[in-house]
């Protein structure tokens, strides 16, 4: 069996698109958290994952985006991290 396990995609579908493109076959998918924050396609991410995992863990900024909570992350990536939530709040 093939596994393709992935995490911290943070809403970039192009770079996803990639990395299944380069090698898009396997028998499971594991994701271990962060589909959203920061990139600009929160929902095709979303939907991607939750069509395609066997098996998933919500992440500290999938938390903080579905629970309105804090993602504890530092410096500057706290500043992208709450701008892009605003935004993707939207989705």
């Amino acid at each position: 069996m093939k596994l393709l396990i992935l995490s911290d995609i943070h809403a970039n579908y192009p770079a996803l698109q990639a990395v299944l493109d380069k090698d898009g076959t396997y028998d499971k998918l594991i994701f271990l958290g962060d589909v959203v924050d920061y990139g600009p396609h929160p929902k095709e991410c979303l939907d991607f994952i939750k069509d395609n995992a066997y098996f998933y863990v919500r992440g500290n900024h999938d938390n903080a985006l579905g629970y309105n909570a804090d993602c504890n992350c530092m410096g500057k990536f706290r500043e992208y991290s709450i701008a892009t939530r605003e935004w993707q709040k939207l989705f």
